[in-house]
Order: C-alpha cells, then sequence, then structure tokens
C-alpha cells in the first residue's frame, strides 16, 4: 500500500512524461509477416527507441496511464498492427531491445537461467504464447527462468482475458512448506489498519478475522506513523497475537514501515519482525522515490534470516505517477518489478544455504491493483484486465503473487462492481487475497476484500485455506 500511497503524490510528476515525437503520430502500415524491429527500422530510416516505446504501448488493452504517457493504441486497428508485429518478434530481439536501461535492468538479467534463454531465444512471442496456452505446468516451470521481464510483458500483450485465465489457472509457485499458492487454494492477508495505530483496533480486526478462517498467509498491518517506537508497538501487538494462539512459527506478521526501520527493529529487538515489507518500482528512479536502491535491497535480502523472508508490493502505474515512466508503458514497468522480486527471492534463499539455515525462505508479492485512481484506469473491466495481467507475469517470474482488487473512491468502480471483479478475476487463482473487517478500509479509506468475500469465494470456486 506503501507504493499507492506514495504514486498518489504525483500527477505532476508525470508531466515530465509528456508525449512527444512518435506518441503524437498514428502508427503507419505494416508489411505482412514483418516484425517490431524491422518495423521500426522501416519507418524511422534507423533504430528510433520511441516508436519501438510506442508500438509496445499500443499493443496493451487500452488504460489512461498508457494515454497520458503518449503510447497507447488510438484505434483497435493500431492496437491489432503493434500485436501482428509483436507476435512476429523473437524473444532474442526483445532482449537486445530494451525501452530503457538502467542499473536494475542489468540486476535483473542476472536472475534469468541462461541455459534456458539459449533454449527459446529463437521463439517467436506468438510461439511462446501457444506454448503457455497448449503445454503443461512442468514444461512451463522448465522454460519459465529463462524468461525475461520484458518479453514477459510482451507475450501477456497478447493474450485475451480468457487466456490470462488459463495459464494462470494451471501455474503456481506455492511457498515452501505450504500449500500457499497452490492449486485450489486462496489464502488472506489480514489487514488490521487502524487510523491511530491503537492496538485494541488492531487486535479486534484480527480476531474477527480468525471468526472467518482467515488470515494464513500474513497479518500485515499498514502504519500510520513510521517513527520507529510506534513501528515497534504495532510489531509487538501482532506478534502477541501469534504468540498467545501457538501459529507465530505458521503464519507471519509485518508492519508496512520502510525495510530500513524493520531492519534496524530486528537488530535491536531480535525476533521482533518476521517478514519484512517494502514497496518496490520499475526502474532505479521509481524506486529511489521509496528511499531504495536495487543494492540496498540486495544487501537487506542477503542480510535477512529465518524462513519468513521478504512481503513486496507493486502496481501498475505507480512509476509514471511519480515522473519515472520513461516513455515506456505500464505493463513493462510492472514486469520488471517481478523481475527484481525474482532477483531478490534468489539472493535471499543463496544467503541462506551460505549460512546454513535448512529452511527455504517465503518471498511473496501483492500487487495493489486500483489504488492510485482514474489517472491510471477508471472502470471496472480495467481493474480485472490488470490483475489477470499482473496474476500471469507474476506466475512466470516464478513468484507466489497475491491482488489488492481495490477501487478508490473517485474511480467509477461501486462496491458491487468491486464484487463483480473479484468474481471475474478468481479462476485465475491467484495466491491470495487482502481481508478486511469490511470492503472499506478504515484507516486509507479506499475500497477493497472483506473478510465475508474470502468466505464466498470459497464457497463458489471451490477454493481452500492452507492446511
Amino acid at each position: 500500500m506503501f507504493a499507492g500511497m506514495a504514486s498518489c503524490i504525483g500527477l505532476d510528476a508525470a508531466a515530465q512524461d509528456r508525449p512527444s515525437g512518435p506518441a503524437l503520430r498514428n502508427l503507419p502500415d505494416g508489411l505482412e509477416n514483418e516484425d517490431l524491429i524491422a518495423y521500426v527500422h522501416r519507418i524511422a530510416g534507423g533504430w528510433d527507441v520511441d516508436w519501438y516505446r510506442r508500438v509496445l504501448g499500443a499493443a496493451n488493452e487500452y488504460k489512461e496511464g498508457d494515454e497520458i504517457l503518449g503510447v497507447s493504441a488510438r484505434t483497435p486497428a493500431e492496437r491489432q498492427l503493434a500485436r501482428r508485429l509483436l507476435e512476429q518478434t523473437t524473444l532474442e530481439q526483445i532482449d537486445s531491445h530494451r525501452p530503457f536501461e538502467d542499473k536494475m535492468h542489468s540486476v535483473l538479467g542476472l536472475a534469468q537461467s541462461k541455459t534456458q534463454t539459449q533454449e527459446i531465444q529463437t521463439w517467436k512471442l506468438v510461439e511462446l504464447k501457444a506454448f503457455l496456452l497448449e503445454q503443461s505446468e512442468q514444461e512451463i516451470h522448465a522454460i519459465r527462468p529463462g524468461l525475461s521481464s520484458d518479453s514477459i510483458a510482451c507475450v501477456v500483450k497478447l493474450m485475451s482475458n480468457q487466456e490470462l485465465i488459463e495459464v494462470g489457472r494451471k501455474v503456481f509457485n506455492p511457498l515452501p512448506g505450504t500449500q500457499l499458492g497452490s492449486q485450489g487454494y486462496m489464502g488472506a492477508r489480514i489487514q488490521p489498519n487502524s487510523p491511530t495505530d491503537h492496538p485494541d483496533d488492531i487486535r479486534w480486526q484480527v480476531f474477527n478475522a480468525f471468526a472467518y478462517a482467515v488470515g494464513d498467509v500474513l497479518v500485515g498491518t499498514n502504519p500510520v506513523s513510521s517513527e520507529p517506537d510506534s513501528v515497534a508497538l504495532v510489531e509487538s501487538t501482532l506478534k502477541e497475537i501469534l504468540d498467545t494462539f501457538g501459529i507465530s512459527s505458521t503464519i507471519p506478521h509485518c508492519v508496512l514501515a520502510h525495510i530500513d526501520i524493520q531492519a534496524a527493529l530486528e537488530l535491536s529487538q531480535p525476533g521482533s519482525t518476521a517478514l519484512w515489507f517494502q514497496s518496490i518500482a520499475g526502474s532505479d528512479a521509481a524506486n529511489a522515490t521509496f528511499d531504495v536502491t536495487v543494492d540496498k535491497l540486495l544487501q537487506h535480502a542477503k542480510n535477512k534470516q529465518g524462513k519468513f523472508g521478504l512481503y513486496l508490493e507493486t502496481g501498475q502505474g505507480a512509476d509514471f505517477t511519480n515522473g519515472h515512466g520513461f516513455g515506456t508503458d505500464m505493463l513493462i514497468h510492472e514486469s520488471r518489478k517481478y523481475g527484481l522480486a525474482r532477483s531478490l527471492s534468489q539472493t535471499l534463499a543463496l544467503s541462506m544455504q551460505q549460512r546454513g539455515e535448512s529452511s527455504e525462505p517465503w518471498v511473496h508479492l501483492n500487487d495493489v491493483a486500483g489504488f492510485i485512481g482514474p489517472e491510471v484506469f477508471r472502470n471496472r473491466e480495467q481493474l480485472v484486465r490488470c490483475c489477470l495481467e499482473d496474476i500471469v507475469m507474476g506466475k512466470l517470474h516464478g513468484l507466489m503473487i497475491g491482488l489488492d482488487i481495490c477501487t478508490t473512491l473517485h474511480m467509477d468502480v461501486t462496491l458491487d462492481d468491486l464484487g463483480w471483479c473479484i468474481d471475474q478475476i478468481m479462476p485465475a487463482n491467484p495466491g491470495y487475497l487482502m481481508a478486511l473487517p469490511t470492503r472499506i478500509d478504515p484507516m486509507l479509506g479506499y475500497l477493497t476484500t472483506g473478510y465475508h468475500d474470502h468466505v464466498r469465494i470459497r464457497e463458489k470456486f471451490g477454493y481452500r485455506v492452507n492446511d
């Protein structure tokens, strides 16, 4: 949620990404069987990254955020053209033509398996799409480590909602030693937020969740104050509840303060924290908005001890609304966040092995879809699309991914619409959802999923909580 709140600061910052050049022009017609790289060279008379970004963005389903960036398709015909060009483009071409580069992008490449990358680099995106739809989960997992974040984003652009559901419902990355994130399971993060960080507010919300058999993934509070003493109080409140019920080794707690504060608290009070939270973005510049760098995050991953590792949050649109869109569509940015999460997960696991720790770390990601507002997208159909895209991108990165299916009060999505969205998304089987006493957060003031939604989802879709 920290990502969403930070992003709300800054539509003025998005002015840095005002459309120019190719963004203000229509896409010329393509040739038969022409790939995206050849197309850009032909229409621009050489390589032009702005035209490249324009076509990448035009392949997306429409969202207001891409329009603000100047990369959305102006007509359905433009969208079809962009997708035809992408279909004929190979994974190697995508990986060697980057819409923008920074240090974070180089780190993402280190997390790819070079062996698997070489085996599939000549595949066209249309062939990758067919493979994902037709082959088994085992075969998909065999090639998944070789997929780059940009290639994953591009293949998702080519899929319909139903095709995204088909991939989402057969690819799973459960948390070690659990059924969380497995097929047929739907977990929950209890979100006991208080407008005053009052321990009693927090406790009673957790007790209420337990009455609904909700909360198997995480008990995590968004704090009002990030002062260390206040964060420590909320941490101890959550830990005390889990210790009292004897489940602190089964269900972790987390306070969504900055990761530096959580690490400092653990250093001064060992055992006081469980999962460490941090919002992450799709570029070095956008991560600086959250006061983190790739090096800092990697160091925290190396230092983190115990099976409860990292809890990361993302969301489409958080980059350009802070002025760091780089003329590149929201899907590419979001996929690169998942690439960063993959890198952090690998770093944490390796560090634990080197220290001789026997357990495998929990690392999971929550996609906060809809929190920023109508400058990113504004209606229920777009919310569904965003969630389905992110589920598949997360799973293809090897992540256990959950959703905050949410909306703000200034979007054209009602409480009833939110229920409709949940029903459209659930067949794709995300790992978990948020869980609050009602659909309205008492501190953040946005709309999301309530405890009662989890009970209804279990009954309607046959999902289970962790065994």
